[in-house]
């Protein structure tokens, strides 16, 4: 079922529509699109705009946030609402007002000045591994770490999606019931990250953990091979091929037939130089029919 995914525009966001629609492909992020914007002097977070709709994405803000919206948003994330937040540069900050300021605080979020090129490596421990990136330019998105800060805020945990130069640049957190994802970037909302962009929608509507469960290694037949797969998003997984305990294969890799799947693993297990006797395609096969895959 598609979840309501409301793009603010009342607080004069910098905002190509036609160009964020085409950073998201809604069959693949479960989302339909609705236009929050401001009515005559009222802003227009309030309640009742805010109450119906699943993810809000607040993109670069220009004007003032108001004590009133201030309220209702750190309400609509605590009661179970995901809030993707890209925030302006850090000089900018304080043209949004205290409450604004008041509202970053809230979440536990500071940006540094300093600003860090490169290629996005995306976290291997979560379930956007094997996405691409190609935001080049970013801020570091500095987390308050204080565990009586946390548990003051209802905070849970804050996780990394994405580094340039072990800098994270993109980051998720629970928040209550609810949860965030905050950057800062000019080049991340756009359509070259289409399926970065789509997939973390999907998650976030699907409410999905982020980080990857911790896999189990399943011995392949009677030899001294293991594998262990963990589900990421759509009908891909993190596959891991073990010798014994050493991990000589990893990558990100589609299952959408068995038998397809099968002799690509067997294909990584053949190239192995060793002594003993690697499984059979056969014992690879019966293996990987008794693992319980997930899907969507």
């Amino acid at each position: 079922m598609k979840r309501l995914c409301s793009i603010d525009l009342s607080l004069k966001e910098k905002i190509d529509l036609k160009e964020l629609y085409k950073c998201i492909d809604e069959e693949i992020a479960l989302v339909k699109f609705n236009l929050i914007r401001r009515r005559f002097r009222r802003g227009g977070l309030t309640r009742k705009n805010l109450e119906k709709t699943h993810i809000l994405i607040i993109n670069r803000p220009t004007t003032r946030l108001l004590r009133e919206e201030f309220i209702e948003l750190i309400d609509y994330i605590d009661v179970g609402g995901t809030l993707i937040l890209n925030l302006p540069p850090p000089k900018y900050l304080q043209d949004l007002g205290r409450w604004f300021e008041a509202f970053i605080d809230e979440l536990g979020i500071s940006l540094t000045h300093e600003v860090y090129y490169g290629i996005p490596k995306i976290s291997k421990e979560t379930r956007l591994v094997g996405n691409n990136l190609s935001s080049h330019k970013a801020f570091e998105i500095s987390c308050n770490n204080d565990s009586n800060f946390m548990k003051e805020n209802g905070i849970k945990k804050y996780i990394p999606l994405a580094f340039i130069d072990d800098k994270p640049i993109i980051v998720f957190a629970e928040k209550r019931r609810g949860r965030f994802i905050v950057f800062c970037s000019s080049d991340t909302l756009k359509p070259e990250n289409k399926n970065f962009i789509s997939i973390l929608l999907r998650l976030a509507s699907q409410r999905r953990n982020f980080l990857l469960e911790e896999p189990d290694k399943i011995k392949i037949g009677s030899s001294n091979f293991s594998i262990s797969l963990q589900h990421t998003s759509l009908s891909y997984y993190s596959v891991t091929i073990y010798h014994h305990d050493f991990a000589f294969f990893s990558d990100v890799m589609p299952i959408n037939s068995l038998d397809d799947f099968a002799i690509e693993v067997y294909k990584e297990i053949e190239k192995q130089q060793i002594l003993s006797s690697p499984p059979t395609i056969e014992e690879l096969f019966k293996t990987l029919k008794n693992i319980e895959l997930e899907k969507g």
